[in-house]
């Protein structure tokens, strides 16, 4: 959900690692459901761990990891969120506030940390 395998943070090669189990099931069962977002709320409401991201229709669809209120005074949030609602561009909100989904500074496509260290290298 939090996009290690983007980041090329889990090798998929190697022996046991940290959540193989889990990882394991969501690579070869089917996609994650769940990934992490970047988006802001304009409100100077900091937002706590754990608020619940909503659809149109009141139903939970994620929920905050972390926040902070930038230099605009808007809140800045990473959230996990169900990939569903955001593949069915469903407009979210928090605690009444509408939702604005940021881009990430990164591509979520899955990365192979061993080709990445040989391409750091020069190799």
């Amino acid at each position: 959900m939090i996009n290690w395998e983007a980041l090329g943070g889990i090798s998929f090669k190697k022996g046991c690692y940290t959540g193989q189990e889990v990882v394991a099931r969501a690579h070869f069962r089917g996609q994650v459901k769940k990934r992490l977002w970047r988006g802001s709320v304009n409100s100077t409401e900091t937002l706590s761990s754990g608020t619940g991201v909503k659809d149109d229709n009141d139903r939970s669809v994620g929920e905050i990891v972390t926040s902070c209120v930038n230099e605009n005074g808007a809140s800045e949030f990473l959230a996990v969120i169900n990939t569903k609602a955001i593949n069915n561009q469903l407009p979210l909100s928090i605690n009444g506030h509408s939702v604005e989904l940021a881009s990430l500074p990164y591509e979520v496509e899955r990365l192979d940390p061993e080709q990445l260290a040989l391409t750091i290298s020069g190799q």
